[in-house]
């Protein structure tokens, strides 16, 4: 049953704060699952410890599982430009400031999910291990393929699990209990990814993932996991956050190499000197 059905079949036994919400919602379904608690709380006039009650009165742990839920539900009952028309039709402020002061908010709330021995932890992994595999799927395979890249350039075995050459599970059939899998998947969570992260848990290998929320199906078989705030306004995810968790992970690495990266970054120059394919 969906929030709103709920909502429905609950409406004659609510107060009239509750049908006051309620009507609010369904005048504005869209806005509503973009909008922050406080934004809400002053548009109806009404406090933030009211809104949390009505969620929890629908079964809910708290106010933020209830928004992500519907929002989650909104998604997938409209497209991309179905929400468009939606937001420009309604009284929703769309704009550059905007979006720079969400996707502000996506990596102060993304680093705020940081915790710093997790985070070490993470570092010694991969300086550790013999193999690492990165994998993503739709959009967030580009920050599987970056992690990689910037991987193998600081000198380490990295390999990148892409759907479009063959197989997850093909391609992942000799992980072996050395190596690492650092996988990024959000919602809409691939099932694809899941199978795959499995079948390396049974083969020893450690699991890192990093995705948008704990529900993630992919987070039962994880051995370490990092979330990152992926709110946007019209697309899916936003990408800012984990790629902003990426230029972390990197940048530690490379301190944590010391003098030896100065080999490696002299190397890079002189090839790419050689290569005559720069200006």
């Amino acid at each position: 049953m969906s929030i709103i059905e709920k909502m429905g079949k609950n409406f004659e036994k609510m107060t009239d704060g509750e049908k006051k919400i309620y009507h609010y919602i369904m005048k504005n379904t869209l806005t509503f699952s973009l909008k922050s608690i406080n934004e809400v709380s002053e548009d109806l006039d009404m406090s933030k410890t009211s809104l949390m009650r009505f969620a929890k009165n629908l079964g809910f742990n708290g106010y933020s599982q209830f928004k992500k839920t519907f929002q989650e539900e909104q998604i997938l009952e409209s497209s991309p430009a179905d929400r468009m028309k939606k937001l420009y039709e309604s009284d929703y402020i769309m704009g550059l400031e905007k979006t720079k002061n969400m996707e502000f908010e996506n990596i102060s709330s993304s680093l705020l999910n940081i915790n710093d021995l997790d985070f070490n932890m993470l570092i010694e992994e991969i300086m550790n291990k013999k193999k690492i595999f990165t994998m993503g799927w739709d959009v967030s395979r580009y920050l599987s393929g970056v992690l990689n890249f910037r991987l193998n350039h600081l000198g380490f075995d990295s390999r990148e699990v892409r759907r479009d050459v063959i197989d997850f599970d093909v391609q992942l059939m000799h992980a072996k209990k050395d190596d690492i899998l650092i996988v990024f998947d959000f919602y809409k969570y691939s099932k694809a990814i899941e199978r795959a992260i499995a079948i390396c848990k049974e083969k020893g290998s450690k699991i890192v993932l990093i995705s948008d929320d704990l529900s993630c199906p992919s987070y039962k078989h994880s051995d370490m996991a990092f979330l990152c705030n992926v709110k946007t306004d019209i697309l899916m995810n936003s990408m800012i956050a984990p790629m902003f968790l990426i230029n972390l992970i990197v940048s530690e690495l490379v301190y944590r190499l010391d003098k030896k990266i100065i080999d490696i970054f002299d190397d890079r120059h002189e090839i790419m000197k050689k290569s005559g394919e720069y200006f």
